[in-house]
């Protein structure tokens, strides 16, 4: 690749073409985003660019990934560079060279289509990551010579409507022929326009007619936002649910319409399937990327009212596909689509198809649907919301699949978080699922819903009640339990008290790691009673915990607990986390994290306290494990600004720091050295070279018998000369002596740092002291 005797566009054709070692077409693939600039945009479209396809259908997959992962930077080049058109007849020879929009089209569908999951992966998130620099462009300017700008507004739009229309969209209707044999519906399209121009009519009107006529996937959906209504189906299976608080609304409804059974995602063999298998399937995995890549570019914004149509309109589509693992994508899709589509757009298209899924004759189907009831509750009134937890959960917490059943579990921290602003707050059937065996009991007069597809389960297996008992509960609603405690506030603490009990003697690592976690946000949502009576005691026992994990949890949490608890109860968590500390009970990852958190420790606690916590700071700064010292270093330039009020704390602290420059132990020596770097860096050093009891060590150290020492005080010393320089001050006389006596010293590695002339500088201060650096250059 070095070769001086090729240009870069011949060894961009030799590697992309070797047939050698795949080896190079990775490399080159790799190196494209930095050797095209070297390339002429005349050069990249005529020659380089039908390189890219050919490298899109590469045999090897690792060729493709290579592609994918690089496909930002090319696409983003070529945009920049060329001007973008959807004139298929314009003159290549203009300047600046014009590129059809669709040009990418093709390479983008090939890697989406792929086989391999890291390479479909990849490609869709380039996809997203190319629609948001292009919203992020707004004023970009690629060619400022010419006067013109190639990647402006109009560029970007076809851009962006080439990829949301085209591939996108267009990626899933593979199976559907250029013209459909469908017609155009006839819909009032007032049932959701007011709504998209910020209009307050919410009367929806019945509509009628035919199927809206899917166009061919070549072309661009002419989609407006008026045009939003054309997404409502209107035939009979797809009315707007009855969203009632009856009884019957428990069970759970019908499937809109029939579904044929699952047919495995599989790809065959060329000698086993015809070509219909094969373009069946690769339309399949188009319809699946599709949703995929719809879900992904909704969660991310920026989404037009067209392009929202759009998309609502496919999921539609593709909720009803005969493949399941395509319907299981669609739920994903429908989820993030919930959260930004108007409120009349969930009621009338997304909840038909919410209840088609989460009914679905597929467990994998209906597991998948329950991801998107979150975002579908969210953009409910309180009663509809509560009707439709109540006719989805209790079902399917009942299903004959365990994989439902667990993420019913998983879901219920959402679902119950979202009724945190409603009077009521949540349905009790679902606060007693949570709750399991620690609820109240069920009044008799609330029926238990039926099983969804019961038959599936065998025998003799069908639970008792929707609080069903999992292995895997405790887990589940250790992680759910701040969402639910959120919801329900401290004055309902005594309903979750009983489970909170039972979590935090559990034997199992992630639980109590879990419990851990988030103990000083549980202490802030119950109040200062409730936490000294419950979190309080499960923290001690994490910190005393056999496990590392379990440790540095409740070391994350030690902030957010001692701010959340009285202040009379402040001091028995200091002293235990002295007592660990000093038995060595907390390992050195722990001490390192401790030690970063003192400072925020000590705004908690305020003036009465702060002194111990300025005796952990001592503590972190003379520990043996370098990581924890230096902890305790970054922390304490931010410990003098915080005890500005506490002088005489201040004073203390200071005086350990000065203490550790006379220790015997020189490893305790560097760290002043290290503490007086920092608060230099930090303060100005002016206030620190004023202060005669740290010159005094200062000068002490500079005759230190450890070499070591004296580097790190040549080094200090040297940088405060520069920092004097270029400040255009005197340097002090005190520490020109401690220069000159350095500068005499008879280690070379010692004088190497100490600056000979006024003009050598030595830069900055390190990052951290401990890294070790080269010494200065010899001045000339």
């Amino acid at each position: 690749f070095d070769d001086e005797g090729l240009s870069t566009l011949e060894k961009i054709y030799l590697f992309s073409r070797s047939q050698a070692n795949f080896h190079n077409r990775v490399f080159i693939t790799h190196a494209m985003p930095s050797i095209l600039p070297q390339v002429s945009a005349v050069e990249a479209v005529e020659y380089v660019l039908p390189l890219l396809n050919g490298l899109a259908m590469d045999e090897d997959e690792g060729v493709k990934e290579a592609l994918a992962t690089e496909l930002v930077p090319i696409i983003w080049w070529f945009s920049s560079n060329c001007r973008l058109t959807d004139d298929e007849m314009a003159d290549p020879t203009e300047d600046p060279t014009p590129l059809l929009v669709q040009a990418f089209t093709p390479i983008l569908g090939t890697l989406l289509l792929s086989p391999s999951a890291p390479v479909g992966a990849a490609a869709r998130l380039a996809i997203v990551e190319i629609l948001r620099r292009v919203r992020d462009a707004d004023a970009q300017v690629a060619n400022v010579d010419s006067g013109i700008e190639i990647f402006g507004v109009h560029e970007r739009r076809l851009l962006e409507q080439e990829i949301l229309q085209q591939v996108v969209i267009g990626i899933g209707r593979l199976d559907i022929p250029d013209e459909g044999e469908d017609v155009p519906m006839d819909v009032d399209a007032q049932v959701i326009s007011h709504e998209l121009d910020g209009g307050s009519d919410h009367e929806s009107h019945p509509a009628s007619g035919h199927r809206p006529r899917s166009p061919p996937a070549h072309l661009p959906l002419p989609i407006s936002p008026p045009l939003l209504a054309t997404i409502v189906d209107v035939s009979p299976d797809f009315t707007p649910p009855e969203l009632t608080p009856d009884a019957a609304t428990l069970s759970p409804p019908s499937p809109p319409s029939p579904i044929p059974p699952p047919q495995p995602f599989r790809i065959a063999s060329p000698a086993s399937k015809s070509g219909n298998d094969t373009a069946g399937e690769q339309a399949a995995v188009g319809r699946l990327s599709s949703m995929s890549l719809m879900a992904a570019v909704s969660a991310s914004g920026y989404l037009e009212d067209s392009t929202k149509a759009a998309f609502v309109r496919e999921v539609e589509r593709v909720s009803r596909d005969p493949v399941y693992w395509v319907r299981k994508e669609a739920s994903y899709a429908l989820g993030a689509l919930a959260k930004v589509v108007p409120v009349e757009v969930v009621h009338i298209a997304l909840l038909p198809l919410f209840d088609s899924l989460s009914t679905d004759s597929v467990w994998n189907v209906r597991h998948s649907a329950l991801f998107a009831l979150p975002a579908i509750l969210s953009r409910l009134s309180p009663q509809e919301r509560r009707t439709l937890a109540l006719r989805t959960i209790l079902p399917l917490a009942n299903d004959s699949s365990l994989a439902v059943r667990l993420r019913v579990l998983e879901a219920l921290g959402e679902v119950i978080y979202s009724f945190r602003d409603d009077p009521g707050g949540p349905p009790d059937p679902v606060l007693r699922l949570f709750l399991g065996k620690f609820s109240s009991p069920v009044p008799q007069s609330s029926p238990l819903p039926e099983p969804v597809h019961s038959p599936e389960r065998p025998p003799g297996d069908e639970p008792e009640d929707p609080s069903f008992d999992e292995p895997a509960r405790p887990l589940i609603c250790a992680f759910n339990l701040p969402a639910v405690a959120l919801t329900l506030g401290h004055e309902r603490w005594g309903e979750l008290r009983p489970l909170y009990e039972f979590l935090a003697q559990c034997e199992a690592m992630k639980v109590r790691r879990t419990l851990a976690a988030s103990v000083g946000e549980m202490a802030r949502i119950v109040g200062p009673m409730h936490a000294a009576r419950d979190m309080f005691p499960m923290w001690r026992a994490a910190m005393g915990a056999p496990e590392v994990e379990v440790r540095l949890k409740a070391v994350g949490a030690l902030e957010s607990l001692i701010g959340a608890l009285a202040s009379e109860e402040r001091p028995g968590v200091l002293s235990i986390v002295e007592e660990r500390w000093d038995t060595r009970a907390l390992g050195w990852k722990e001490r390192e994290a401790l030690a970063g958190g003192l400072v925020g420790l000590v705004i908690q606690v305020g003036e009465p306290l702060s002194g111990r916590v300025s005796a952990l700071v001592r503590r972190a700064l003379e520990d043996e494990v370098a990581a924890v010292r230096e902890a305790g270093v970054r922390s304490l330039p931010i410990m003098y600004q915080v005890l500005t009020g506490a002088r005489h704390v201040w004073e203390q602290l200071s005086a350990d720091v000065r203490e550790m420059a006379h220790s015997s132990i020189f490893r305790r020596r560097m760290t002043f050295v290290a503490c007086y770097q920092a608060l230099l860096t930090a303060n100005g050093y002016q206030m620190i070279v004023e202060d005669s009891p740290y010159r005094y060590c200062l000068a002490q150290l500079s005759e230190d018998p450890i070499i070591d020492v004296r580097i790190g005080v040549a080094r200090l010393v040297g940088t405060i000369y520069n920092q004097f320089i270029r400040s255009g001050l005197s340097f002090p006389q005190p520490l020109d002596e401690i220069l000159q006596r350095l500068q005499a010293d008879a280690a070379p590695g010692v004088r190497a740092y100490v600056p000979a002339v006024p003009t050598q500088d030595f830069g900055a201060f390190p990052d951290s002291f401990a890294t070790f650096s080269r010494p200065p250059p010899t001045p000339a």
